[in-house]
């Protein structure tokens, strides 16, 4: 039922032995095997903790504490690592505290952990589904996190709060003026203040917006150019020879077909790169695609002589003349590098 191992049982000293006494620890692993062997939560309960106690001696209320946590809180990861936490998970869990003999204060911090690992996981992906937001809200009152508890709670959801409409808004990876309004109109409902990590994200999500809805950006790029020449996009990343040919067949001709348009769903395989990998400054300007290695001279292409420009997951292809091809990875910014390249391309 419960996905723990069972404890090896503690061999008593000989003169303990000679006696009839066991250790201490025997009496948790004996109440920690009961429960990890039990078929239903009607195999174990609080009766048995209390017989256990009286058979070695002592209370669970004031010993192994942080194995009757540590039990707790590994069930309640393994509920929450399933995706819900169903009614029959939350009467496992109310009869698993009671056996333990533990008390609300002992379980706050563990469902406050609990609940702030959800809200991690569901953000991971800058995007939160309906199904995720029902879940934080439900695991809310399901572990009694109500925000109006005490402060340092309240600041907990409200930051989730908050979050969980910046995820939203940012979940294509473009922030427009009126999304970064209402988020900011949330801030001051709130009274919590952005993390300089999410102010960054919020950054490149209005960049990304700005790259495709107005004017492309000039900037300065800190490489000599050409006269009439001028920088649009900068970034860290590296790149490394594509085998055109090798990425179809290890993608699949036909599938390459059906999602023409639409590789940004795909990953380039390894096998389908080769060649030496360079790292340093990707630059993009109004006549020419830069890369600038590290310790090396910048080699350019003009824009007129670039081909397909594709979007993956992992990165992007670069059409070169020759039918050659360049895969280009800039991390988070490959979104934005594509767009600029994009509109380059298609004027």
């Amino acid at each position: 039922m419960i996905p723990f191992d069972l404890l090896e049982y503690e061999e008593p000293e000989p003169l303990d032995r000679a006696i009839g006494v066991q250790p201490k620890w025997n009496a948790w692993v004996e109440i920690h095997n009961l429960i990890a062997a039990a078929a239903s939560i009607r195999d174990y309960g609080p009766a048995d903790a209390l017989r256990i106690c009286r058979e070695y001696g002592l209370d669970f209320v004031t010993s192994f504490g942080a194995e009757r946590v540590g039990l707790y809180r590994t069930f309640l990861d393994y509920c929450l690592d399933r995706g819900d936490l169903a009614e029959r998970d939350r009467r496992v869990l109310a009869h698993l505290a009671d056996t333990l003999r533990l008390t609300n204060a002992d379980l706050q911090p563990v469902h406050e952990r609990a609940f702030g690992r959800t809200v991690s996981n569901v953000l991971s992906d800058d995007c939160v589904s309906l199904e995720e937001r029902l879940l934080l809200y439900k695991l809310q009152h399901t572990l009694g996190l109500d925000p109006r508890m005490a402060d340092g709670t309240y600041e907990a959801v409200a930051r989730e709060r908050l979050l969980t409409t910046v995820a939203h808004a940012v979940c294509d990876g473009m922030l427009s003026p009126e999304e970064r309004k209402e988020i900011e109109a949330l801030r001051a409902e709130v009274g919590i203040e952005i993390p300089p990590t999410v102010e960054k994200l919020l950054a490149e999500a209005a960049r990304n917006w700005a790259i495709q809805h107005g004017p492309l950006p000039t900037v300065s790029v800190g490489i000599l150019l050409l006269p009439a020449e001028y920088g649009h996009f900068q970034t860290a990343g590296q790149w490394q020879r594509l085998n055109y040919a090798r990425l179809r067949v290890a993608l699949s001709a036909q599938r390459i077909s059906l999602t023409k348009g639409d590789t940004d769903r795909l990953v380039v395989p390894r096998q389908a790169v080769s060649g030496k990998l360079y790292n340093g400054l990707i630059i993009v300007s109004n006549k020419r695609l830069i890369m600038k290695p590290e310790r090396l001279e910048p080699v350019a292409y003009y824009v007129q002589s670039l081909g397909e420009i594709e979007r993956y997951r992992n990165g992007l292809r670069v059409g070169l003349p020759e039918d050659r091809s360049l895969f280009l990875d800039a991390g988070r910014a490959s979104r934005a590098l594509h767009s600029v390249l994009f509109r380059l391309l298609n004027p």
